[in-house]
């Protein structure tokens, strides 16, 4: 073991890591090679049981749903009623059971927002004071971009928000570590950095993410220290590389833990969903297609900022119903779908399970 003059049994050792949280075993890893190479071999993160988190937003309040990833039945529901007239709630990221929440509204022609890091479960809330308005009158236009994330190394949870600037450039993030009192700014050194208005900023495994205006690169902050650097998108996904005829967009999401990236194409009628994932983060970081799903009319898949839920993904779709008196609003319905690991596929459609109804 770690200390040579205290030892336990592997197995005593494998059934204590089973009562720990998966974040805590991972820290663990770190201690020894005897501990990394138990925690890899018998306790991997794959036998964690993983839960489906949907979130609802729409004006006035949002929903949170968690389904069991076995059964698919409902465990919670939460309401997020918002506390400004007009305003809307939407989820910047989760962690660990903790939710980030981002309210914005508007008044007088100005966008305001607030941010409150809540645990659905104890009630227990942070509100964060507001983003130092270093930015002048900048700000009172855009919220900008918020990421939340936590690593794994460091145990620490960051909110980064990405400023709105007019020409989309990229000078200094805002930082505020959950447990401190205020904002802090950090510089971003790189010349030319941007980001894209149609994609939203993304936290995985202890790295923040967001894409360059024009989606040639992924500009990355480790967490831990903060430094940021960028990685280059696949060749075949960036603008230059698109026929013009074809209606293109780009999203950074959560694949099985790591980074993705998920491409639309839009040809008329159907939407082709391309998703690739980055393998490996050092000097030679190398992307691979993982999946390819087609989107009909009236439905969408949720790409952000989970793709994957365990072997899932969700499709919402909406059905209009009418009878002879009245056209009611459209039935929304959550399915989720089995994917088949094996050769990056959806298993058949029609093999999709019902999750949630509602309006």
């Amino acid at each position: 073991m770690a200390d040579d003059g205290f030892s336990i049994p592997d197995d005593a050792f494998v059934q204590i890591l089973g009562l720990l949280p998966t974040i805590t075993r991972r820290r663990f890893r770190l201690v020894c090679k005897h501990w990394r190479d138990i925690i890899n071999e018998r306790t991997p993160v794959g036998q964690v049981r993983t839960k489906i988190l949907a979130f609802f937003s729409q004006p006035g309040s949002s929903r949170a749903l968690v389904f069991g990833d076995k059964d698919g039945h409902r465990r919670h529901a939460w309401t997020f009623p918002c506390s400004h007239d007009g305003g809307q709630i939407h989820m910047v990221g989760t962690c660990n059971g903790l939710i980030c929440l981002l309210e914005s509204w508007k008044a007088d022609g100005a966008s305001f927002s607030a941010i409150t890091v809540i645990n659905p479960i104890t009630n227990e809330k942070r509100e964060l004071p507001p983003v130092p308005d270093s930015w002048g009158c900048e700000q009172l236009r855009d919220h900008g971009k918020y990421s939340f994330g936590y690593h794994p190394t460091t145990g620490k949870y960051k909110v980064v928000q990405i400023p709105w600037s007019p020409r989309q450039a990229v000078h200094a993030l805002q930082v505020f570590t959950l447990g401190d009192a205020s904002w802090r700014q950090v510089p971003v050194r790189i010349p030319g950095t941007t980001y894209q208005l149609s994609s939203g900023a993304i936290s995985v495994d202890g790295w923040t993410y967001w894409l360059t205006a024009v989606a040639d690169r992924v500009m990355a902050m480790d967490l831990e220290d903060e430094r940021v650097t960028s990685i280059s998108l696949p060749q075949a996904e960036r603008p230059s590389s698109i026929s013009a005829d074809v209606d293109a967009g780009w999203q950074l999401t959560n694949v099985h833990a790591g980074l993705g990236l998920v491409t639309t194409y839009r040809r008329s009628w159907e939407r082709t969903l391309k998703v690739w994932v980055l393998d490996g983060r050092g000097e030679q970081p190398r992307w691979s297609v993982r999946y390819s799903l087609i989107v009909g009319m009236g439905e969408r898949w949720i790409t952000a900022p989970h793709l994957t839920h365990g072997d899932y993904i969700l499709r919402q779709t909406w059905d209009l119903v009418i009878d002879r008196y009245t056209i009611p609003p459209a039935r929304k319905r959550l399915l989720r779908h089995k994917l088949d690991l094996n050769n990056g596929q959806l298993l058949p459609p029609e093999g999709a399970e019902e999750i949630s109804e509602g309006r």
